[in-house]
């Protein structure tokens, strides 16, 4: 799994998360955290279709509310709540990411 996601963070220029199970699940905990520390700064987009998602973004809430995630995390990710709207909501996330002069979060400013 480890080499998958290796892969994945090395070929991808943003990543598009499905509904999915637990493998789903490790690997977007994983792309956030990834982007929290600083390695990427690729868009990260959520198909919630019907609110798949909403359980997870609960949690992140209430993980956030304890103080154990910043308040800005959530501006990790968007959400697309149709699959027509995915793809333009990536192609304008990297649209802004390729003009932001913005630096990256870097683990020492956590």
């Amino acid at each position: 799994m480890h080499d998958r996601k290796r892969i994945m963070l090395e070929q991808s220029d943003a990543f598009a998360v499905f509904p999915g199970g637990i493998g789903t699940l490790e690997e977007v905990v994983e792309v956030l955290s990834w982007r929290r520390l600083g390695l990427h700064r690729k868009p990260v987009v959520f198909l919630d279709q019907d609110g798949f998602w909403r359980p997870f973004f609960a949690l992140i809430g209430h993980t956030r509310e304890a103080g154990f995630t910043p308040s800005w995390a959530t501006d990790m990710w968007r959400v697309a709540d149709h699959v027509e709207k995915l793809l333009p909501m990536i192609q304008a996330e990297l649209d802004r990411t390729a003009t932001s002069d913005a630096t990256p979060v870097v683990a020492q400013n956590l």
